[in-house]
């Protein structure tokens, strides 16, 4: 009982302590809430990320396959066909449960608006796999077979909400899209997660796998065994006791079958294999390194916080010396003085923790808004028991450091001295060295933080600056079509009524221009590649379909040659046009003018060479290349500029094709603006972030180097004071502040650059992503960052300098 009323004596103490330096308590708290509270929201992602189960079947035993194909032109992996999907599906023997999956685009013509959602095509499988939570009804039968197309469908609880007002009667209710109708057996609640490796985590309903018109179409075409796709997979939980290298085996085996068909159909192959990963890797991508990177970056301003709050109980312990030095008189052992700045640092660092998890659930929930859709997992992050787990452990850490920092550096012999020459004198209770430590230390930390935020946003604003290669400002994209007019109308009838619309739009008084072509301006984008006549293929490079117009129209200029003939928009010629950077690919000299490659039709003719397309997103990769197809009447691809102040949105483009035809549906529509803005988010977030970064990571250390010679300076007034009254010159002082303050500051401006050098060059390739290295926009950060911490050591010393020497002999 005698140790319970001691701790509550104790604490009581410690409140009290604490209630009369109000300053002291909102600075330390402000400064690890907010540090804090950064460091839980980048840490939940890293939790999710790597520490946290998925919310999936037998997560460990839960693998993705693939197929990795080798051509002349290199290994292609991730990009997969329906045949060798299926056919592996179907011949398989290591897995308990297992589903392709692959999403698509469909419209639906019974909704209001026509619109075009996506489809997940999967078999029932998937549901137990994902751990889907039906909300409503239920998924699909687990006997239906994978070849059988089937009626049902089941859809989002969103997609509930807004096309049926969450009416109670949902299931039951049918939709279609205009060839085929599907009834609602089932709704999925809004808590589920899908898997963003499928079209960014993107789906709207969820279709049986025999329903995907792509493969299953009863023999009206066939899908060959080189057209695949990055969506398309096979999702599986491997069956006890069986291992990576087990399926990578019973899978490779299975393609000495149809080695011959598959080599056959895939002309430019060499070999292939199966490609089989665990599911948390091909979920994460390459994101997982970007979490790493924030955990870093915040760890970095949490070390700065850190010394920044022992400057604060430095100067909390000068400002108590007198208490405790009437203590250690009186006889206080030093462990009893240290259990009192215990209990006063956990009260301190426990509010702190408290008031960052409060801080940190909000950020949590508005990092949830801004990465939705461009991070995996991201509606899984949360405050759980592994980030209460860290709060707990870093409240107690902090404050058992902040007190054994603190109570090391307290001399209590000199406490006596000073409480018997009434606080004359210098009571020195920090050395230089240790001042010095701290003030390299710090500069180091936050000169590493500024040159990494200033080479993440030298990569953005390279991105940002980067000439794209089109207009956005006030043009739209569309795709329309009329179903089953391709088997009725001859190439040339539809070329002709191409025009038609064309004009029609041409016409209206809103529209500025109209060209032929469905623009790259794209969140997604298409790969093909051109093979020349020795058989020698590319790699897969972007495509677009375009007229013979797009290129005046988007500001895109044509470098040598000319745009496409009309007869090649018809279908009689077969040409191709080819950016700069893909032209001197093709040949070192970049003269490709009038030579042949095959493409999506054999012998096509390059007619023209374009500037780069640099796609945003894509520039790392493809350095601009691009190939550019013949926009062929096949369906009714046009770009339309609007005039300044007007907007073409699509309904009105849905009602004005109507009135042409009636039939008419609107596959895709795009406001180039909106897509280049959804485009550039991330690169806009990384922006913001980074200037912030920069900026708080310079208030800290400016803060802290300031606070800590402040404090040191303060205890050396009287020394300061004899010397100004003995003569010495302000040159003198100063020599002295460099010696103790700018010195070991620039040590730790050139210790953080030989550590980021160090850094970059040995993990140039995974940072590439993300970082990019520009002297001229790294040396003006690293000498501002320098000079206003030199700044900040300087201010110190001149008010000393300022005061009167008398002054400082007094302590005044």
């Amino acid at each position: 009982m005698s140790a319970f009323i001691k701790t509550k004596t104790q604490v009581n103490l410690a409140f009290r302590s604490l209630q009369n330096a109000p300053g002291f308590v909102a600075s330390v708290m402000v400064t690890m809430s907010l540090t804090l509270a950064t460091l839980f929201v980048v840490f939940s992602l890293v939790n999710t990320y790597f520490l946290k189960p998925l919310n999936v079947l037998d997560e460990k035993k839960l693998y993705v396959v693939e197929q990795e194909v080798d051509t002349p032109a290199g290994t292609h992996s991730g990009y997969q066909s329906y045949k060798s999907i299926i056919h592996w599906y179907k011949t398989q023997s290591s897995f308990d449960k297992l589903t392709p999956v692959s999403p698509n685009n469909i419209i639906l013509t019974s909704l209001p608006g026509e619109p075009k959602v996506v489809a997940t095509f999967a078999m029932p499988d998937y549901f137990d796999i994902f751990k889907v939570p039906m909300l409503l009804g239920k998924s699909f039968a687990p006997d239906l077979p994978l070849e059988q197309a089937s009626d049902n469908v089941v859809i989002s609880e969103q997609f509930w909400q807004q096309y049926f007002d969450r009416t109670p009667d949902i299931i039951g209710k049918t939709i279609n899209d205009g060839e085929r109708s599907f009834t609602i057996i089932g709704v999925v609640a809004k808590s589920f997660e899908s898997p963003y490796m499928f079209y960014s985590g993107k789906t709207d309903i969820w279709l049986h796998f025999g329903s995907d018109q792509r493969f299953f179409n009863n023999g009206e075409w066939d899908n060959p065994w080189d057209n695949t796709y990055k969506s398309l997979k096979l999702v599986g939980t491997a069956k006890l006791g069986t291992t990576k290298e087990n399926i990578l085996k019973d899978l490779d085996d299975r393609i000495e079958e149809i080695r011959a068909e598959w080599l056959e159909g895939y002309e430019t192959s060499i070999d292939f294999r199966p490609l089989v990963t665990p599911y948390r890797t091909v979920e994460l991508g390459d994101k997982g390194h970007l979490s790493l990177f924030l955990l870093a970056g915040t760890l970095g301003l949490l070390l700065i916080a850190v010394v920044n709050v022992c400057n604060l109980f430095f100067s909390r312990a000068l400002a108590q010396h007198k208490t405790l030095a009437l203590q250690a008189v009186l006889g206080a052992k030093r462990r009893l003085l240290f259990n009192a700045i215990l209990t006063q640092t956990l009260i301190l660092m426990a509010s702190s923790v408290a008031v960052a998890l409060f801080l940190s659930a909000w950020g949590i929930k508005l990092f949830k808004q801004l990465a939705t859709g461009k991070l995996p997992l991201v509606q899984s992050l949360t405050i759980d028991i592994n980030l209460l787990a860290v709060a707990i452990a870093l409240s107690l850490l902090l404050a058992y450091l902040f007190a054994l920092v603190t109570s090391r550096l307290v001399d209590y012999k000199a406490l006596k001295n000073q409480l018997q020459s009434s606080g004359k004198g210098s009571v020195n209770q920090v050395s230089a060295r240790t001042v010095k430590v701290l003030i390299a230390t710090q500069m180091t930390f936050a000169s590493l933080l500024i040159i990494f935020a200033c080479l993440a946003l030298t990569k953005t604003h390279q991105t940002l600056e980067r000439p794209m290669g089109s207009k956005v400002d006030n043009m739209y994209s569309f795709i329309a079509f009329i179903r089953g007019e391709n088997d009725v109308l001859s190439v040339t009838e539809r070329f002709d009524k191409n025009q038609k619309i064309k004009k029609i739009f041409e016409q209206l008084p809103q529209v500025e221009r109209v060209s032929t072509g469905n623009s790259p301006v794209s969140l997604r984008i298409t790969k093909s590649n051109l093979t020349d006549m020795d058989g020698q293929a590319t790699d897969f490079i972007p495509q677009g379909w375009v007229g013979s117009d797009y290129f005046e129209h988007s500001g895109l200029k044509i470098l040598k040659g000319r745009t496409f003939s009309d007869e090649a928009l018809r279908g009689e010629k077969n040409e191709v046009m080819v950016t700069q950077s893909l032209a001197y690919l093709l040949d070192p000299s970049g003269d490709v003018l009038g030579k042949v490659y095959d493409g999506h039709e054999p012998k096509n003719e390059i007619v023209g060479i374009t500037e780069d397309f640099n796609h945003p997103n894509y520039f790392d990769q493809d350095k601009g290349r691009h190939i550019w197809w013949p926009s062929r009447p096949f369906s009714y691809n046009l770009i339309v500029e609007t005039k300044p102040g007007y907007t073409l949105d699509q309904e009105k483009v849905l009602s004005v094709l109507r009135k042409e035809d009636a039939r008419f549906n609107l596959w895709e529509y795009r406001s180039l603006n909106d897509e280049y803005e959804r485009i550039i988010y991330m690169d806009i977030i990384t922006l913001y972030l980074s200037y912030i970064l920069a900026a708080f990571t310079l208030l800290l250390a400016s803060v802290g180097i300031y606070g800590v010679l402040s404090y040191n300076l303060g205890l050396r007034r009287f020394e300061f004071g004899i010397r100004m009254a003995l003569g010495a010159k302000k040159a003198k002082l100063y020599k002295l502040l460099i010696k103790d303050a700018i010195v070991p500051l620039l040590l730790g401006v050139v210790l953080a650059n030989i550590i980021t050098l160090v850094i970059y060059n040995q993990f140039k390739a995974s940072l590439s992503p993300w970082l990019s290295f520009d002297i001229s926009f790294a040396l003006p950060a690293i000498l501002i960052s320098t000079g206003i911490a030199i700044y900040a050591s300087i201010r110190p010393m001149q008010k000393i300098i300022k005061a009167k020497p008398m002054k400082a002999l007094r302590n005044e």
